[in-house]
């Protein structure tokens, strides 16, 4: 058994300073898509796959994916000025497509089933971008109790409740 599927990793350009706020801001709109693709992929790896890898800086320089061990990277299309103009939305829906336009074609070169794809995209677009589990209930050992967890996130924080208790985590500004 290989190394379980864990990341879809985006290396965009971004303009502004490592230890700023715009910065994380842009980093976990990023990573905050990512996540709600992988989620609406269902548990799906890609065959002989950890990880895809986008860097669109190489866009104009490579001529193909590369696959190095059970990394895959492939470099489309992205423009930083175009998605600067975009509202938060616009923002989510360019991500969204970005990473499309990296998995479809990475999923008809490597035979991976394009359906997956195409439906993770069409489910984080129905979601309208909330990002929400509902894991099953769970009953205690000795049948009297039942928990359930539900989780949300935002690119903000991770909201969890518990059986009717709510817990609201914040992403510490030193872990961004």
């Amino acid at each position: 058994m290989g190394a379980p599927f864990s990341d879809i990793t985006l290396y965009t350009s971004i303009p502004h300073r490592r230890e700023t706020p715009e910065y994380w801001e842009e980093v976990s709109l990023k990573n905050y898509i990512s996540d709600l693709y992988m989620q609406k992929m269902h548990g799906y790896k890609p065959p002989k796959t950890s990880r895809i890898t986008i860097q669109p800086a190489y866009n104009k320089i490579w001529n193909r994916t590369w696959k190095t061990g059970s990394i895959v990277t492939i470099a489309p299309y992205y423009n930083y000025d175009d998605y600067a103009t975009l509202d938060k939305k616009g923002k989510y829906r360019y991500i969204l497509d970005l990473i499309q336009r990296a998995t479809i074609p990475l999923s008809e070169e490597y035979n991976w089933d394009k359906s997956v794809f195409e439906n993770a995209y069409r489910e984080v677009l129905e979601s309208e971008f909330r990002f929400k589990i509902e894991y099953p209930a769970k009953r205690s050992r000795d049948k009297k109790k039942t928990g359930r967890i539900f989780q949300r996130k935002s690119p903000e924080a991770l909201y969890t409740s518990i059986s009717g208790l709510s817990i609201k985590w914040r992403i510490p500004e030193s872990n961004r």
